[in-house]
């Protein structure tokens, strides 16, 4: 870098900078200037005449010499000694002495002392651009905050005017600016800098002064002598006589430099005199005092001394106009002391036009003494964006009243800014940003969406658009009562044209308000469309219907829907009956406080719907019928008992089953099928139950527990309907099991043609029926029970013929219910024969005499009967014995 850019660099100071300088730091910084030319000329002339030949102007007036006269020293040889003496340090002390002797250092170094002198002042003068942190604060302050007022911007605009998108820059803007006015206003530094370089300035000048003069008046333009010896061991010598070069220029310069000195101390003193408040020469400082002793509080509040004095500086280098409208965007107090206040309750908009009315501020307000410096001359209203009279003039003390017409309206935001005209100078204004109304729907219609479900109601509301841009839809519905949490607004794309409302109460009425939307602005109040509708309500739940049904008649029986959320206005209940197809039975209307209602005279085996619907009715004060709205039907289907199966009939009875059947109701059902249940009644025979399932109309029932017991059977016409099962009323009928036949036919005497058998098991057996076929005829015997013997002894009295056969059959029979009941047979053959004794082989003629030679023997030939022949020998021949040791029982020939 060149010395002069250097130069330049040192001397020169951001343009920024001078703003906070006042008239005397101007004048002083151009006095500062001065002295350094002064200093840079006298360091010039010093150098440019002394640079080769030294300080001293010298010639030869003597030499102790014998060699060398003083002819012979002219000429170059002479010349040479004078430039060697000019720069001799004996020659020039010997010259300087004479002439200054107390300010030799400044006798011979004295351009640059005031060369230095000068710096030195300038770096003090320097000294709030050496210090950084200070330095940076004062840059950023003139950048954010004064530059774009002072240079013509209109803040309203470039501050405001943002359109419908949030300003990120202008929001960093702000907040820069105040975190650089809050730092200032908490701080000193600036002011006591500028308050101690000042002060500096004064004792470093008067110091520098001091110096100058006692030169001034001490220096003498004098003539001096010293020797100069030849060699280095000779003793000649040459004797100069010398003196200062320029002395008089020199002298000059350096008045005119100490002139300059004292005009720095006055300029220097001047400003410490300024920065006194007492001097009430700072402006702001004193208005803003005067403004505190009239109003309450502080309108800047300042707890250091930098703020005001910045804005004092300020208004001393700009005017105090320009100043006051910088402080209405760095001070919120004195902002709102000159800003107008506007009145918005009185703010009128249409589609096209908008008319505002504003207070005056409370600046209009101060006495004579402070109008000289804040005179309020008029106010200026603005509206952006609009491109012809988007101003307007208002003079003060008038109507306060602004109205522009013929506005685009739609989606374009406008900004209003009212601001007072203080010195010819706007101050910062007050702004109101909004959209102007848009035009509403027209021809607003809500109707039942019918559907319905737990989630609530849904209405579906349409519309015609309107003319005209705007943003959106809001769409208010709110419950006539009065539940907050049925409060609702919807944003609504603005193309559309209908909207479903759902998850509203259901059975509930609501009001329903439309409104077009731009920004934050609504369509006109009075012209927005209104509708009362009613909600659908919600039937009783499915869940809740049940069905309790008889063999005569059904019962139906429901709860209300939810009546925590919504059905205020439920009044009754509509409950309808209908038949399988579908087609209405019966229909009848009931009070809400109903919960049940009985069908009768129904067709049994038959399907049929109960059909359930919420009522619900909206009645203005007189009880008349505003709204009314019917829930969807909740349907439960059921099916009346099937009629009861007819003509039980028992087919075959068993010891050990029952075989019966009957006849299928007259009803047209497929899969029907049959409860057939069975339950032994005998008493003294324990417990026993079975039922089982049929689908033919007859039924076997085997595994009976007691044989000649007496059995209830049940027949129930059984039908599966929606996973239930349905019962008719029972067919009921008692029968008996046939008891078990007597067992072990043997026989036990053939003379006396006695039988034996082991009785029933059947403990209801009463008696025994012996019956015997012959060839030509059947002969039936009753034998009675035997208590408490396992075998029954019976005498057939009845006379056989011998080789004929014959049929036996033994029944058992049972006394039930005045009714005998008689078992399977007991079935063998007999044959009569006649045998050789026994006795004939075992003696001689002699002995047989008097005893028979043939014996009759019966013979039984079925399996099932047992035949011991030893016993029936025994028995024949030993009458007397068997018939003593055999008990028979009774018998009745029949």
């Amino acid at each position: 870098m060149a010395l002069t850019d250097t130069a330049k660099e040192w001397m020169n100071e951001p343009n920024w900078n001078k703003v906070f300088k006042n008239t005397y730091d101007v004048f002083e910084e151009q006095i500062h200037k001065c002295l350094v030319a002064v200093a840079a000329l006298a360091v010039a002339i010093r150098i440019g005449a002394n640079l080769q030949t030294g300080d001293l102007v010298c010639i030869v007036v003597a030499s102790t010499s014998k060699h060398l006269s003083l002819k012979e020293l002219a000429g170059p040889f002479h010349a040479s000694l004078a430039n060697y003496a000019g720069q001799d340090e004996f020659c020039r002390q010997e010259v300087f002495e004479d002439s200054t002797s107390d300010f030799l250092m400044f006798s011979s170094y004295g351009p640059f002392i005031l060369m230095i002198q000068a710096l030195m002042l300038i770096f003090m003068e320097r000294l709030t651009v050496l210090l950084p942190r200070l330095n940076q604060r004062l840059e950023r302050f003139y950048k954010s905050v004064v530059e774009e007022t002072l240079i013509g911007k209109d803040p309203d605009v470039a501050e405001d005017f943002a359109g419908a998108d949030l300003s990120v820059e202008k929001i960093l803007r702000i907040r820069q600016r105040e975190e650089i006015c809050g730092a200032f206003k908490s701080s000193s530094s600036f002011y006591w800098c500028y308050f101690w370089k000042n002060f500096a300035q004064i004792v470093a000048t008067i110091i520098f002064l001091s110096v100058d003069i006692a030169y001034i008046m001490n220096a003498v333009d004098v003539v001096g002598f010293c020797d100069i010896p030849f060699g280095k061991e000779s003793a000649d010598y040459v004797t100069m006589q010398c003196r200062q070069k320029r002395f008089s220029i020199i002298r000059s310069l350096v008045i005119a430099f100490a002139i300059f000195l004292l005009i720095t101390i006055v300029l220097n003193l001047m400003a410490l005199i300024w920065l006194w408040e007492g001097s009430r020469l700072r402006k702001i400082t004193n208005i803003l005092k005067s403004l505190k002793n009239k109003e309450e509080g502080e309108l800047v509040r300042s707890d250091g001394q930098d703020f005001l004095f910045m804005f004092d500086m300020l208004a001393h280098n700009c005017g105090v106009p320009a100043t006051l409208r910088v402080l209405t965007y760095t001070a919120p107090r004195f902002t709102e002391f000159c800003r107008p206040e506007l009145d918005l309750k009185n703010l009128k908009m249409t589609e096209s036009s908008l008319l505002i009315t504003w207070q005056p501020p409370q600046l209009q307000s101060i006495d004579a003494e402070l109008k000289r410096h804040l005179n309020l001359q008029k106010y200026v209203v603005t509206i952006l964006p609009k491109i012809k009279e988007n101003y307007k003039n208002i003079p003060t003390g008038g109507n306060y009243i602004a109205e522009f017409n013929d506005l685009a309206g739609g989606t374009k935001e406008y900004i209003v800014t009212v601001s007072a005209i203080i010195s010819d100078a706007k101050m910062k204004g007050a702004t109101y940003r909004t959209y102007l109304p848009p035009y509403p729907p027209q021809r607003l219609q809500v109707e039942q969406d019918l559907v319905a479900d737990d989630a609530g109601s849904h209405l579906k509301v349409s519309w015609i658009k309107p003319k005209g841009d705007f943003d959106k839809y809001l769409l208010t519905v709110c419950s006539l009562n009065g539940v907050p949490s049925d409060q609702m607004e919807i944003q609504i794309q603005k193309d559309r044209d209908e909207f479903s409302i759902q998850n509203l109460s259901p059975g509930e009425a609501y009001r329903i308000v439309l409104k077009t939307y731009t920004g934050f602005q609504p369509c006109q109040q009075h012209l927005c469309p209104e509708l009362t509708s009613l909600t659908q309500p919600l039937p009783p739940s499915e869940e809740s219907i049940k069905v309790q049904i008889n063999a005569d008649h059904v019962d139906a029986y429901w709860q209300s829907p939810d009546r925590r959320v919504g059905h205020t206005l439920l009044e009754a209940y509509e409950i309808e009956l209908r038949n399988a197809a579908g087609s209405e039975i019966a229909k009848n209307l009931l009070k809400n406080n109903t919960f049940r209602y009985t069908f009768t005279d129904l067709s049994p085996g038959q399907e049929y719907m109960v059909a359930l619907a919420s009522v619900c009715r909206l009645r203005d004060k007189d009880n008349r019928i505003l709204k009314n709205s019917i829930s969807s039907q909740a349907v439960k289907r059921f099916m009346t008992l099937p009629g009861p199966p007819i003509n039980l009939v028992l087919d075959k009875s068993e010891p050990s089953s029952l075989k019966f059947s009957w006849d299928a109701p007259g009803i047209d059902i497929a899969g029907v099928t049959y409860a057939v249940s069975i339950e032994m009644v005998s008493e003294g025979e324990g417990r026993y139950q079975s039922e089982k399932k049929f689908e033919s109309t007859s039924a076997k029932l085997s595994g009976l527990p007691v044989s000649g017991g007496i059995y209830e059977v049940q027949v129930k016409t059984l039908f599966i309907y929606a996973g239930e099962p349905l019962y008719s009323s029972p067919l009921v009928g008692r029968f008996v099991t046939k008891p078990y036949p007597p067992s072990d036919l043997q026989v036990v005497d053939n003379s006396l043609q006695s039988f034996q058998w082991t009785k029933s098991v059947s403990k209801s057996v009463n008696q025994y029926k012996f019956k015997i076929k012959g060839a030509e005829r059947t002969q039936d015997f009753i034998v009675t029970d035997q208590a408490g013997q396992p075998t029954i002894l019976f005498n057939l009295d009845l006379s056989l013929e011998a080789e004929v056969e014959y049929n036996i059959n033994i029944y058992s029979q049972s006394f039930i219910n005045d009714v005998w009941h008689e078992s399977n047979s007991l079935y063998v053959k007999l044959v009569k024969e006649f045998v050789d004794s026994s006795y004939s082989s075992a003696v001689n003629g002699d002995e047989l005499d008097g005893l028979p030679d043939k014996i009759a023997r019966l013979t039984l030939t079925s399996s099932k009967a047992v035949h011991d022949p030893v016993v029936s020998d025994r028995v024949a021949s030993n009458p007397t014995r068997s018939k003593g040791s055999i008990r028979r029982g009774s018998v009745k020939r029949v």
